[in-house]
């Protein structure tokens, strides 16, 4: 049974077609970071049947929606759908909601890990953390130069706001991209204390450190998913030991240890895509009794229904 909370927090949907296509009718080529993603990418994007909106025409007709907005709590808009024009409509939608929807967290369709590293970009303005986050997500509608121009002018729209009316990035979607989900444990063992009473993760530094972590999809069979599926299980038997190691990123970095096993718990994509549902659904959830009441918006990248 769904959290009745979930249901709570969603008393309205916008649900904004951000081009006049349906997810059949994928429309222009995007400008891919790397050779071969360009080369897929294009093979399955047809250049037909696209009509973009204009920003202008925009900005002017969603003042429509300035006195329904203090009404409701949750946003969802999309989708990119791996057009580039649709883009800059998240980041204008976004703005707007955080204008005058007071929106504390924004979900984009992404794993927790990469919304933790989408979230340190806009605090730090470190370019490195979003140029290496895009690259790895290759094979991936966020690959692309579009999608780094576009948080590039996030960031200056964030820096506008003070600290108050400044949001969070989140991640509520399950780790598919184990790479990046690898990266970030990594980094965050590394910045802890003496890690001699958790052999676990002294393994784990050790199977990163000497495996071929450049393909996104690590599957069960992959030194790197069964050392994390291990961490989970004693996670769950030694919290407070675990707590006290990693003090205020204890939250993140369980998130994306259990992440990671769900996200390949079967030998089926159906199986896959039906946990992938439930686990976005707990996630958001576990969200919920943290953040209690704000407001959010959630931006599907590829198909709005997640």
């Amino acid at each position: 049974m769904i959290n009745k909370l979930f249901f709570k927090l969603i008393p309205m949907i916008i649900c904004v077609s951000l081009v006049s296509t349906d997810c059949t009718n994928h429309s222009r080529k995007i400008n891919a970071i790397d050779n071969n993603s360009s080369k897929n990418i294009s093979n399955t994007i047809n250049d037909y049947n696209h009509a973009s909106l204009e920003l202008d025409d925009l900005s002017k007709h969603i003042k429509i929606l300035d006195d329904a907005i203090p009404n409701y709590e949750v946003f969802l808009t999309g989708e990119n759908h791996f057009v580039d024009v649709n883009f800059p409509l998240e980041t204008f939608f976004l703005e707007y909601l955080v204008t005058y929807g007071n929106i504390k967290y924004f979900l984009p369709e992404v794993s927790h890990s990469i919304g933790c590293g989408y979230d340190e970009y806009l605090k730090t303005g470190d370019e490195n953390i979003l140029n290496e986050l895009c690259k790895k997500q290759h094979m991936s509608v966020l690959a692309t130069n579009q999608n780094i121009k576009d948080w590039k002018n996030l960031k200056r729209f964030y820096d506008t706001l003070p600290q108050d009316k400044k949001f969070k990035v989140i991640g509520i979607d399950v780790e598919d991209m184990t790479n990046i989900a690898a990266d970030y444990i990594y980094k965050k063992l590394s910045i802890v204390g003496n890690l001699t009473n958790f052999p676990l993760l002294c393994e784990f530094k050790k199977v990163y450190e000497t495996n071929d972590l450049e393909n996104q999809n690590i599957f069960r069979d992959h030194p790197i998913y069964q050392i994390t599926e291990k961490i989970q299980k004693d996670l769950i038997s030694r919290k407070a030991e675990y707590q006290k190691l990693f003090g205020g990123n204890f939250f993140d970095i369980s998130m994306v240890i259990e992440g990671v096993p769900t996200t390949h718990g079967s030998d089926d994509q159906i199986t896959d895509l039906n946990i992938r549902e439930k686990q976005i659904v707990k996630t958001f959830n576990q969200y919920m009794n943290i953040i209690l009441k704000v407001n959010i918006m959630g931006n599907g990248e590829v198909h709005i229904f997640h």
